[in-house]
């Protein structure tokens, strides 16, 4: 699906589907990549890999870094920050792929996949820590960071 790989590790990898050329489509072709990895991993023979996902559509600063000769390249920036608080919330709900409400927005004109809301998240004061959770509080609920987040639950057909 065009994506871009920024990183990978034995516990992660980013990717984008908006780097190299601008598409309306990139939350949607996010969606459908990370479904069939799904799909894969319940193919797959057992011991079944378990993987959690998060999916984020936003702004992120991208760049090479490093030396002349040692160049790598990466994003920086809260959509990062983002996408990892989505996909340990994912782990931790017992969820498989949970995506961001900017994702649901850029899809719902039509959509693909079937977005169930879950929870309201305080994510921009996310921090990574079995003691801070970010479950739903009645003081994050109405606060500008909010944000409510879906669990994809099924692909939806669009054809015979």
């Amino acid at each position: 699906h065009r994506g871009v790989v920024l990183t990978m590790a034995h516990t992660h990898c980013l990717v984008s589907w908006n780097l190299t050329m601008s598409s309306s489509t990139h939350a949607t072709r996010a969606l459908n990549t990370a479904t069939q990895i799904q799909d894969a991993c319940q193919e797959a023979p057992a011991p079944r890999p378990y993987l959690t996902m998060g999916v984020w559509s936003g702004t992120v600063a991208c760049s090479s870094f490093g030396s002349s000769s040692l160049k790598g390249f990466g994003a920086i920036g809260h959509g990062v920050k983002q996408v990892v608080a989505l996909q340990q919330y994912a782990a931790m709900s017992g969820r498989k792929i949970i995506a961001s409400n900017s994702v649901y927005k850029a899809t719902c004109d039509a959509p693909s996949h079937r977005l169930l809301p879950v929870d309201v998240l305080s994510l921009n004061h996310w921090r990574a820590s079995q003691d801070e959770l970010p479950w739903y509080s009645p003081k994050q609920a109405h606060s500008k960071s909010s944000d409510i987040v879906y669990d994809c639950v099924a692909t939806i057909n669009s054809g015979p």
